[in-house]
Order: C-alpha cells, then sequence, then structure tokens
C-alpha cells in the first residue's frame, strides 16, 4: 500500500485522521511523493499525530472529527470497515461525496469499489480534472457573458455543469439550458 502511494506521486493534498496505521502509511506515501498530508486529529495533543502529516490539526472533539473529514474532502477514498471508516462512509455518502473503496472496505450501497491505490488515485484524478473543467468552463462562460453581453440566465448552465460532473460520473454539457450532450 505505502510504496503504491508513493510511486504514484500524484500532487493531492490528503486529509485523514493523521494518526497510527494506514493513516501513518497514506501521510508516509503522501510525504514520499511530495504532497501535503494533513492529520485531523481527535485528541487535543498533536504529539498523537504520525511522523509523516505535513499539518496536524489537534481538534479535540474526538469521533466528530470524521464529519469534518467527509465534509472538508472532495472525495474519501477508505479502506477497511472500522466504526471510524464507516462512520465517515456514511458521512460522505449524505454529503453527496464520491466514496471509493478498496483493501477490505465494507460493501455499502454508494461505494465504488476499486482493487489497487493507483485505481483510486485515478478515479480521484477524474474527479478533479471534472472539477477543474467544470470551473474552467464557468469562468468561460462568465468572461463570455461579459464581453458579449449575453443573457444573465446563459450563466446557469456552469452550475448545471459543476453538478452533472459531481454527481453524474460522466460529463455533460447543457446547451441553452434545454439540451444536453453526454460524453
Amino acid at each position: 500500500f505505502l510504496l503504491s502511494v508513493s510511486r504514484v506521486g500524484a500532487p493531492f493534498a490528503v486529509l485523514c485522521g493523521g494518526r497510527q496505521g494506514i493513516m501513518e502509511a497514506a501521510c508516509r506515501g503522501v510525504h514520499e511523493a511530495g504532497g501535503l498530508a494533513i492529520g485531523l486529529l481527535p485528541e487535543e495533543n498533536p504529539a498523537c499525530a504520525n511522523p509523516y502529516a505535513s499539518i496536524v490539526l489537534a481538534t479535540g472533539i474526538g469521533e466528530a472529527r470524521n464529519a469534518l473529514i467527509a465534509r472538508a474532502a472532495l472525495c474519501l477514498v477508505v479502506v477497511g470497515n472500522s466504526y471510524g471508516t464507516l462512520s465517515e462512509v456514511a458521512l460522505g455518502l449524505q454529503f453527496g461525496k464520491k466514496v471509493i473503496g478498496l483493501l477490505g472496505a465494507a460493501d455499502v450501497s454508494g461505494v465504488r469499489h476499486v482493487q489497487s491505490v493507483e485505481a483510486a488515485v485515478a478515479e480521484v484524478a477524474a474527479l478533479a480534472l471534472g472539477l477543474a473543467y467544470a470551473l474552467f468552463m464557468s469562468l468561460l462562460t462568465m468572461a463570455r457573458h461579459n464581453s458579449c453581453l449575453t443573457n444573465a440566465s446563459d450563466l446557469g448552465i456552469h452550475d448545471q455543469a459543476i453538478y452533472n460532473i459531481l454527481h453524474s460520473g460522466y460529463l455533460r454539457s447543457t446547451l441553452y439550458g434545454t439540451y444536453a450532450i453526454d460524453y
């Protein structure tokens, strides 16, 4: 697991519980790849963090920190099925986040299971790329509105693009708010 994460070398910040075990392995892999590993600890003591967490936030709020992780993450990659992991899965799904499971993740409806860390990172990268595409199209739409003085209703299509990318799993373009083209 550790070698796979460091081999991928994806430029993502990773937010996790910041403690030992799988969390430490993920932080170590991200650290070795030159990424940013953020540890959100349930304790008040930052010394409880693993040594590979780049940024340590000692919250003192116990397992309620799982809700912060699920809310703040672009998506969740889960390993195993401990109660803490299951709570993050449930919260992530409730918040509408994509949840990717590997290495013994619980078989919960809504979790997309993959067989390798590389496949999980590819899923995260595709989601990030889709979000970047939606942001670019939003900026392009706003620039077109400002430069061509188009109707204000044209600005609504960037909201639709962001929603489609986050919830549909594929790119969808909405033309003038009435037609959709799937790619």
